[in-house]
């Protein structure tokens, strides 16, 4: 057996599917009375003022924004039956926040159908390799200097930095004023390079390795001990700082002038203030200036 139990005991009888039949009644008894009213308007505004009547009349009998049970014309009598002073309208917060989703919902439409297009564009697109985004073409072993997309060149050279602590004043004020007359007499472009690399002391690991193998004397081999052990320290622990010039030229025989020049203020050499490289000492710089992750030397 089957027992059905009422959800709702208090409904309104409709009309239609939307017109209630109060607010039917409501509509023939607010035009009928605006039809005698309408006796008092002028024969050129009796057809707006019926219009209006009529809209009117939908508008007081349409559900409250503020209260769904209550139509607009009853919220409007409880608005001048109280004092605004102490009472005031609540908003009314389930209707608030389905208006707020149904906004979200057509911000995420638009959105979708606008980034669309742009999926679809980028498909069509291939991400660019190294090549194309480095400006270095090749090494030129014959010029040894590296050829740019633009048909331009460039090379390296090394700064040979020394200890500004144990040098004497008047020797860093010379190397002062060299590099002086140096930006001087350079007219194109010259970059400084700043880089730091592991300190490598596998070589002179090495050497005390083979000193502390063939002596026999204690105290030798505990001082020669302990200077290994400083050099293992400082290859895990400590960097290297060196200082390049990045020369840039038109071809290779106006960067031969231009490290005619550098050299001739800087110097090569023991006392100098540069450093020749190799090849592959500028690979391995260019290398870190284009990986700032990698820790190789």
């Amino acid at each position: 057996m089957k027992y059905l139990v009422a959800q709702e005991i208090k409904s309104e009888t409709k009309v239609g599917k939307q017109i209630y039949l109060f607010d039917f009644y409501f509509l023939i008894i607010y035009m009928s009375v605006s039809l005698v009213l309408g006796n008092a308007v002028h024969s050129s505004l009796q057809v707006p003022f019926y219009i209006y009547s009529f809209l009117m009349a939908l508008i007081l009998t349409s559900k409250s924004y503020y209260n769904k049970k209550r139509r607009n014309y009853a919220s409007i009598a409880l608005m001048f039956q109280k004092d605004l002073q102490v009472y005031e309208t609540a908003l009314n917060v389930s209707r608030q926040k389905e208006r707020e989703a149904e906004q979200e919902d057509l911000f995420e439409m638009r959105f979708e159908e606008k980034r669309e297009p742009d999926k679809r564009e980028k498909k069509g697109r291939l991400k660019k390799s190294v090549a194309d985004l480095l400006p270095v073409v090749g090494y030129d072993q014959d010029a040894g200097c590296y050829r740019l997309k633009n048909g331009k060149v460039l090379d390296l050279i090394q700064i040979n930095s020394k200890d500004l602590v144990n040098s004497s004043g008047d020797e860093v004020e010379y190397d002062c004023m060299k590099f002086a007359k140096l930006y001087k007499m350079y007219e194109n472009d010259l970059k400084l390079v700043v880089l730091n690399f592991p300190c490598n002391t596998v070589v002179q690991q090495g050497y005390l390795q083979r000193k502390l193998e063939k002596t026999s004397n204690p105290i030798y081999q505990r001082f020669l001990q302990r200077k290994v052990d400083e050099l293992v320290w400082l290859d895990k622990h400590n960097t290297t700082r060196e200082f390049y010039y990045m020369l840039f030229a038109k071809d290779p025989i106006e960067l031969d002038k231009l490290r005619g020049v550098i050299k001739t203020v800087l110097h090569t050499g023991k006392d100098g203030l540069l450093i020749e490289m190799s090849d592959e000492k500028k690979h391995q710089v260019f290398y870190r200036l284009n990986n700032k992750n990698s820790m190789a030397v």
